[in-house]
């Protein structure tokens, strides 16, 4: 049997990924547009959030989100899963909110892009979120297969289901020194790239801070791949 591969797909999809924004009245729009402009620079078509894009409540975000979005206007959009602090924050009005700045969330659901399919998990706060292996049981095996859950616990889930690329954040890399070693022990992935079994796995370290506007043995992030 011939190995499937991303290149094998006659379009090339060049697609961002970043995490752990957390907005809210310090972390503000001119940063967010900043991100996004250097995505348009890099000739971005899609991008995917790991969660954590608000940092409780959308109530203290205080600059236009969506006018920043609308400018950026990428090719594909772009697609969320929902992090922790988007319940701690009440999940109802937060996705209401995310979901007017005209952001795609995908909650236990799928979708496919250029040939790719895009597997978006609920944040494992909620319980009741689906399996990883319901979630892939019916899906093309052929197909390129990339999963964004926020907690990169959930990597002890990786068995033998085809994965191509695992998406995380969560961790923020410990943000400060020394909470970089405890991540580390924590996760089997803390941060950056690892392939575990036959699995691409990234986390990223995050693109805003929490609670303290600054990071020591940790920087901001904006992953782009091909």
């Amino acid at each position: 049997e011939t190995p499937k591969e991303i290149i094998k797909n006659e379009k090339n999809l060049k697609f961002a990924f970043i995490s752990d924004v957390h907005l809210n009245g310090k972390f503000d729009g001119s940063k967010l547009k900043t991100a996004f402009e250097k995505m348009k620079n890099e000739d971005v078509e899609l991008v995917l959030i790991g969660g954590d894009f608000l940092d409780n409540s959308y109530k203290s975000v205080t600059d236009d989100i969506k006018s920043i979005i609308d400018e950026t206007n990428f090719k594909h959009g772009i697609y969320l899963v929902l992090g922790n602090h988007e319940y701690y924050g009440g999940i109802d009005g937060n996705i209401e909110y995310i979901k007017n700045l005209g952001i795609n969330i995908l909650r236990d659901e799928i979708v496919e892009i250029e040939g790719i399919t895009i597997v978006g998990r609920d944040d494992r706060y909620n319980k009741k979120r689906k399996s990883l292996d319901k979630l892939l049981k019916n899906i093309d095996k052929k197909s390129s297969v990339i999963v964004i859950d926020h907690n990169p616990q959930s990597l002890k889930e990786l068995g033998n289901e085809k994965v191509d690329l695992y998406l995380s954040g969560h961790t923020h890399k410990g943000q400060l020194f020394p909470f970089n070693l405890v991540v580390d022990y924590m996760y089997e992935n803390s941060c950056g790239y690892r392939k575990i079994g036959e699995t691409h796995t990234y986390v990223s370290s995050g693109l805003g801070t929490w609670m303290i506007p600054y990071r020591i043995g940790s920087s901001s992030q904006i992953m782009i791949f091909k």
